[in-house]
């Protein structure tokens, strides 16, 4: 059986959505459900630290997470937010979710249930989540699969372990960066001198 980390983000945890997703069961995955309260102190990079956030498979965020006005640095919408998250963790599907008016382009952000337009909140959610968290999960299920079939071929072993490791929520830098590079100089210096001297 497939499982899949599914992880709600909001400064102010809706209860109603929280309630959703925490009983939400497809046929055939395990769903493992947690909360992230954002601290409005802390910027986006926070989030991106965040052991819950790197695990996961899908993410439900709040579009004006950031919007608040004491958020202390990177002060983003959680779309924009969705891209810089994308950036690090490229096969997390995130799923932003919106009390405001959706911008036309936004295609994949969503509504919150509002009872004054909609039915009832489970009729809502219900047809929400079997349009937005299964081919979510139909995706990753997907990648999964390909990679499966991948690790057959040894040739890209390094490719596909970075592959595996973005998709199982392990924190590895996929490049070397200036700090690394000066380590790494620093040891074949005092190597070298070591076999001078």
């Amino acid at each position: 059986m497939e499982r899949i980390n599914l992880v709600y983000i909001d400064d102010q945890i809706d209860p109603l959505l929280s309630k959703h997703l925490s009983e939400y069961q497809p046929d055939g995955i395990e769903i493992h459900y947690d909360e992230v309260k954002f601290d409005c102190e802390n910027g986006y990079e926070s989030l991106i630290k965040d052991n819950l956030v790197k695990s996961a498979n899908i993410i439900f965020i709040d579009s004006r997470l950031f919007e608040n006005s004491t958020a202390s640095s990177g002060k983003y919408t959680g779309e924009q937010f969705k891209l810089i998250l994308k950036k690090y963790y490229p096969f997390i599907e995130v799923i932003v979710i919106t009390q405001n008016e959706i911008p036309e382009q936004y295609s994949s952000t969503i509504a919150k249930y509002n009872l004054a337009i909609e039915g009832t909140s489970d009729e809502y959610y219900n047809n929400l989540f079997q349009k937005n968290i299964d081919s979510a999960i139909a995706r990753i299920c997907e990648y999964r699969a390909i990679l499966s079939d991948i690790k057959i071929d040894s040739e890209i072993s390094c490719t596909v372990e970075k592959i595996n490791n973005s998709l199982e929520g392990i924190d590895r830098y996929d490049e070397l960066n200036k700090t690394d590079i000066d380590k790494i100089v620093e040891l074949f210096k005092k190597l070298q001198e070591n076999l001078d001297g």
